[in-house]
């Protein structure tokens, strides 16, 4: 019997929604390193009342980014399963992150987009857990920042990378950054982001992966965050300054026609004689 590279038979994402109107795509993930070549097997279900079109997805891991043939439509209560094939492993074993995007449209073409984590055991490589970190909430209409704080659980100091992983319609100039944790000091970094499409009342999950070596291993862990897209200030005054402008000059005309029709008939204005010679 052929002896398996690896496996990793968890389930990453059991209840993760991506909701886009009356659309609802919930998709879960499992890596088989034990296949040649290894592969992520992505299961994506439509719990929602609209059929979802053109659905697709995508894998990275390191520099490898794999892509899926597109499936026209996804009706409500079906599922499709999509097989995304490893074409090469990380050399170094250890713990790493595949990021899974998944890319859809809703029944006028409107394209949304998701991302979540899948975890890749390379070489049978255990979890070190020497540093975890926590993602902030962000809510923004054109742009944003979310903040990373990571702490130290082993050793003294501990060199990370941290980078921010986002949906397509979110971007940040500068999404990968090298820290240097200390015990006691948890280490921060701020990310910029800023919508580049996302509609306005739309939640989206976003990921920083801190990724470092422990005891000769890559190692691994994930911090999920949110953001919510707000409504422009300038959206509400366009939106409401028209009606608001025409209700004004509506109550200015009642006012004064209501000032003119209170004067007394007959009484002469300014500058004018009445017909007796005398006011």
């Amino acid at each position: 019997m052929k002896k398996p590279l690896a496996l990793l038979g968890c389930w990453v994402l059991a209840s993760f929604a991506v909701r886009a109107g009356t659309l609802q795509l919930q998709p879960e993930t499992v890596a088989d390193l034990s296949r040649t070549p290894p592969v992520l097997l992505v299961h994506v279900a439509n719990k929602g009342t609209d059929a979802a079109r053109f659905v697709r997805a995508e894998a990275a891991l390191g520099t490898l980014t794999v892509r899926s043939a597109p499936v026209a439509s996804v009706g409500p209560g079906e599922s499709v399963d999509f097989t995304l094939p490893l074409a090469r492993l990380p050399s170094r074993p250890g713990l790493y992150q595949a990021a899974i995007r998944l890319r859809y449209a809703d029944r006028l073409g409107f394209p949304y987009s998701a991302v979540w984590m899948a975890d890749v055991s390379v070489g049978g490589a255990l979890p070190a857990d020497w540093a975890v970190g926590t993602l902030s909430e962000a809510a923004m209409a054109g742009r944003g920042t979310l903040s990373l704080s990571v702490d130290l659980l082993e050793g003294r100091r501990l060199p990370v990378t941290a980078r921010l992983v986002l949906p397509d319609e979110l971007a940040c100039a500068t999404p990968e950054r090298r820290l240097e944790v200390q015990e006691g000091a948890p280490a921060t970094a701020v990310f910029e982001v800023e919508n580049r499409g996302a509609r306005q009342g739309s939640r989206y999950l976003v990921f920083a992966v801190i990724e470092y070596v422990a005891n000769g291993t890559n190692q691994t862990s994930v911090a999920g965050g949110l953001v919510s897209v707000e409504e422009p200030p300038y959206t509400v005054y366009r939106r409401y300054g028209l009606w608001l402008a025409a209700s004004l000059a509506l109550l200015m005309a009642f006012i004064f026609i209501q000032r003119r029709s209170g004067e007394p008939p007959g009484r002469p204005g300014p500058g004018q004689v009445s017909p007796c010679g005398r006011d």
